[in-house]
């Protein structure tokens, strides 16, 4: 699922949308707000929406880890972080692992917890960013564990189970190889 939360404030460019739905006869639905989205992108907030719906109400989703990538660059965001934010914690709230929560399920902050940990304690939602700036100050968007590229340039480091291979990291990241679920 990909959903847009680009975009700033320019009302030169609303008026000039505005001018061509008044010229056409037609509504795009479309602001300066929405500057790199498409128009038939959902807003974030209806996409958090849906998904929460998706993962707290949807009785047959009760075993699911749903894994949400905060894609942003300071030079692009437009400081659009709270909108960004905001609606996670509204709507997934209680179900974000948070840093103390890997900490204390995994045992460190060099680990992740299994699947079935995650289930447990109903932490089952996992918020990355791509960038330090992408934590925006939060206690539960962590630093993508992925290698760059992934997954085009992780080929070379698959292993099958039961080994299920590592990543190179750092070791304050740990691996998403132990997301498998091994322990459950």
């Amino acid at each position: 699922v990909r959903l847009c939360h680009a975009g700033a404030d320019f009302p030169w460019f609303d008026r000039l949308v505005e001018f061509v739905e008044h010229e056409l006869h037609r509504t795009f639905n479309y602001s300066s707000e929405q500057l790199g989205c498409s128009p038939f992108d959902r807003t974030w907030s209806e996409g958090m929406a849906e998904l929460a719906a998706w993962i707290r109400d949807d009785v047959s989703n009760r075993d699911e880890v749903l894994f949400i990538e905060v894609n942003c660059d300071p030079k692009w965001d437009w400081e659009h972080g709270d909108d960004v934010v905001g609606p996670i914690v509204n709507e997934f709230g209680d179900l974000l692992l948070t840093f103390e929560d890997r900490r204390r399920l995994a045992g460190s902050d060099a680990a992740w917890p299994t699947v079935q940990q995650l289930i447990d304690a109903n932490k089952r939602v996992i918020v990355i960013g791509n960038g330090a700036y992408c934590q925006y100050n939060t206690s539960f968007i962590f630093l993508n564990p992925f290698v760059p590229g992934y997954p085009k340039n992780d080929a070379k480091n698959f292993a099958p189970l039961p080994s299920c291979g590592g990543h190179p990291l750092p070791p304050s990241l740990g691996s998403m190889s132990q997301f498998s679920g091994e322990r459950w």
